[in-house]
């Protein structure tokens, strides 16, 4: 199923989802996803992030898109915090 595109057109079905890290306004990390949502993005990214730099965030900022228990559990589990907007 694809996401519908937010001009509701028509014209925008976008199939991937494409992640882009920043830190301190460089882009640090870019990924591309074929999962629609971004709340199942975030622990794969930080994952790669980790892998990519050999070590982790210990700040993760991020938009409502990604809030979920998931997230916040997984955050929580690696020691690091979260601000991520309620929706």
């Amino acid at each position: 199923r694809m996401k519908e595109d937010h001009m509701r057109n028509g014209q925008l079905k976008p199939g991937y989802n494409v992640q882009i890290a920043v830190n301190s306004e460089y882009i640090t990390g870019l990924e591309v996803f074929s999962d629609r949502s971004d709340v199942r993005t975030l622990c794969s990214m930080l994952e790669k992030l980790s892998q990519w730099h050999q070590a982790r965030y210990e700040e993760v900022v991020a938009d409502a898109g990604y809030e979920s228990l998931e997230n916040y559990l997984y955050l929580e589990q690696n020691g690091q915090m979260c601000f991520i907007k309620p929706t």
